[in-house]
């Protein structure tokens, strides 16, 4: 896989960021209120790019397992989002898209509430933290809501702002910092008791964008 120039919108006189190429998989454990392990394959085409994964562990004593298929365009928007759920209760399946004019739909139903989103986020998988941190030039901060798809396929939009991105060491690893206005977390659930106070993570990422350690949530694998 060949490396792609960021389509990052650098302040003037900055060169956009190029980020190492992207391994062809990664791997995850997840920790905190849901336990168990994500894997995620990656490739990319003239179309744009696929995160092809599956998310397997238990929350709250209920075990299940979440394969999703996220595409995106060239610039790492989100173009559509195929997530499957398998559970004690049965199985179901959810497909979210985005339109070029930025409006979505839900299993083909229009959610003007989700208009103006560019990614789709899951509650149960990291990988997709990698759309909106490959969109940006490192040393701007950003909005970046999403369309978050919960474990039992409910689509809401996820408030929440990025960066700026750091550079951590000479190893070439970034820090971001990701922050929800409202309260809510990436797993759907309220921080700090319900008071709704905002609020955020310091996640640490590879060259290439991919998330390394998500303090209390997950720590990568391979």
């Amino acid at each position: 896989m060949t490396e792609v120039p960021l389509p990052a919108e650098p302040r003037p006189g900055r060169e956009p960021v190029r980020f190492e190429a992207l391994p062809r998989r990664a791997a995850w454990r997840h920790m905190g209120r849901r336990t168990g392990v994500e894997v995620v394959f990656l490739s990319g085409s003239d179309a744009g790019w696929e995160l092809r994964g599956t998310s397997t562990g238990l929350a709250d004593g209920t075990a299940c397992s979440v394969a999703y298929v996220v595409t995106t365009d060239r610039a790492w928007r989100t173009r559509s989002a195929r997530v499957h759920v398998r559970a004690e209760a049965g199985d179901a399946t959810c497909l979210v898209e985005r339109g070029a004019d930025d409006r979505w739909t839900v299993d083909g139903a229009a959610r003007p509430d989700l208009d103006g989103c560019q990614d789709v986020s899951l509650a149960v998988a990291v990988a997709p933290l990698l759309l909106p941190v490959r969109r940006r030039d490192l040393d701007a901060a950003y909005l970046a809501p999403a369309a978050l798809v919960d474990v039992d396929l409910a689509v809401t939009r996820h408030e929440r702002r990025c960066g700026p991105l750091v550079r951590r060491s000479a190893d070439g690893s970034l820090g971001l910092t990701y922050r929800w206005p409202d309260g809510s977390d990436l797993h759907g659930g309220v921080a700090d008791g319900g008071s709704g106070d905002p609020w955020s993570d310091e996640v640490v990422l590879d060259p290439a964008g991919l998330a390394l350690e998500w303090p209390g949530r997950a720590t990568r694998l391979a």
